[in-house]
Formats: structure tokens, sequence, C-alpha cells
């Protein structure tokens, strides 16, 4: 049986090994959420939550700098999900999807 011992090395792991994130259950997030869910009140599931909401953040802010606001959304969205009550990462996203359909509209513009 699995228990929060093994979920937080687990998730370690696949922090070290690059897999934040991805497809399946195989990445540090989903790892974390899943332990989450079992055992909310763990004190180490969740500071390892808010690093990686940190984290992809970070990774977010790095995007939005470099203009690639697909690439910001993704990290963003991914902030959020593994820290749901982080209100900067809800600004920064709500301002890429601002940015995107700003941009959209210009585009339409410019057709016409």
């Amino acid at each position: 049986m699995i228990s929060p011992v093994h979920t937080t090395p687990e998730a370690d792991a696949q922090i070290l090994a690059g897999r934040l994130t991805g497809q399946g259950a195989e990445d540090a997030l989903d790892v974390l959420r899943a332990g989450a869910l079992r055992w909310p009140a763990e004190p180490r599931i969740a500071r390892r939550l808010a690093l990686l909401a940190e984290r992809f953040e970070a990774l977010g802010s790095l995007a939005i700098e470099r203009e690639n606001h697909e690439e910001a959304a993704a990290h963003l969205e991914a902030a959020l999900q593994a820290d749901p009550s982080r209100s900067s990462a809800r600004q920064k996203l709500s301002a890429v999807e601002e940015a995107v359909r700003a941009r959209a509209r210009e585009k339409m513009v410019q057709s016409h």
C-alpha cells in the first residue's frame, strides 16, 4: 500500500528527472495531486506542491518574457493545478489569455 512516506520520495524522483508534468501519471504533479487527494493533511505533500507551483510559475514568467504565450499558459495552468490558491499565477494566466485575444483581434482586423 502506498503511503505519504512513499509518495513524497516518488515525486522527488520525478522532479529530479525533470518530469514535472506530462502525459499519464508518471510525473511529479500527478503523483503529488493524487497524494494530496488521498492524504489532504499531509504537510510534506503540501510543501512539495507549493514548491512545484512556484517552479511552474517561474517557468511561465520566463515564457511570458519570450512572448511564448502557449508555453506560458501551460506552465501557469500547471502552477494552478499544483496550488489553486496561487493568485499571482492566476493573474499572469489572465494577462496571457488577454494578450492572445488581443493578438487574435489584431490579426482579424489586419486581414479585413
